[in-house]
């Protein structure tokens, strides 16, 4: 039995907590987490939420704070301009891996010119372990749905309706993930 616990942000697999994406690349020493803040943090959050109230058309606008409807104007405006379009079962859903023993919950999965992407949202900096969380969610994705050619990126929204998409190709992504996430269960187990 697979559960996610959103309020602690705790993956589990038949009752055995595993390490999420996050926590497996800070344990292995890849995040380093004295950059985040919890203002950031917060705004993330309700900007990902939001931009899945838009994506499920569900959105009320009166209720999105006016410092924070640049950010979501961005997101309309990607997909207004890309075409991009979310799979509504595959915006914000907990994942797990029972042969790799993790977590995480992508951001979206849907399609991007004619291809099947991840799109992992920031409203900070784009990090370079960024590359290596894409690889992750799409090594989740790819285990319920194994016929998706997943293409990864993410898109950087900015608080003044701007957007910048960048995009991940370098196989070897995946690897370091794995390896991150085996020195995650080798700490956990030591």
């Amino acid at each position: 039995m697979n559960n996610y616990d959103d309020e602690s942000h705790t993956y589990t697999i038949d009752g055995r907590p595993v390490p999420s994406i996050t926590q497996a690349l800070v344990e292995a020493g890849i995040v380093e987490t004295k950059f985040y803040n919890e203002e950031g943090r917060d705004r993330g959050s309700f900007i990902h939420k939001a931009s899945q109230y838009l994506d499920q058309k569900d959105l009320d606008l009166d209720s999105i704070p006016e410092d924070h409807k640049g950010f979501l104007d961005g997101y309309q405006e990607f997909k207004d301009c890309t075409g991009f379009e979310p799979y509504l079962h595959g915006i914000e859903k907990p994942l797990f891996h029972p042969v790799h023993y993790f977590g995480g919950t992508p951001d979206r999965w849907g399609k991007l010119n004619g291809s099947d992407v991840v799109l992992e949202l920031k409203t900070g900096s784009i990090s370079p372990w960024t590359a290596i969380q894409t690889a992750a969610q799409e090594i989740l994705i790819n285990f319920i749905e194994p016929a998706l050619d997943l293409r990864r990126h993410a898109l950087r929204l900015s608080k003044d309706g701007k957007w910048k998409l960048f995009t991940y190709n370098d196989p070897r992504d995946h690897a370091v993930f794995l390896a991150a996430l085996q020195v995650s269960h080798w700490k956990r187990s030591h």
